[in-house]
């Protein structure tokens, strides 16, 4: 599995994980100043669908309707 690391601070971590082609699982690992492990994890699975449709919105497609409310 590739595993690439998003960001990073003190106190969290946030990485992706390519469980196959088409779902990425996406990471936060968060813990107490000075401990060294992990007090509270997110985790969110994207699909290769969802990620095109984020991709639309940060780089923008003009063909593309946008649904406004």
């Amino acid at each position: 599995m590739e595993k690439v690391l998003i960001s990073q601070s003190q106190n969290s971590r946030t990485y992706a994980v390519k469980i196959n082609e088409n779902m990425v699982q996406i990471i936060e690992e968060f813990w107490q100043p000075g401990s060294s492990f992990c007090t509270f994890f997110n985790s969110k699975i994207i699909l290769r669908e969802e990620y095109e449709a984020l991709k639309k919105l940060f780089e923008g497609d003009k063909n593309e309707r946008s649904y406004r409310k």
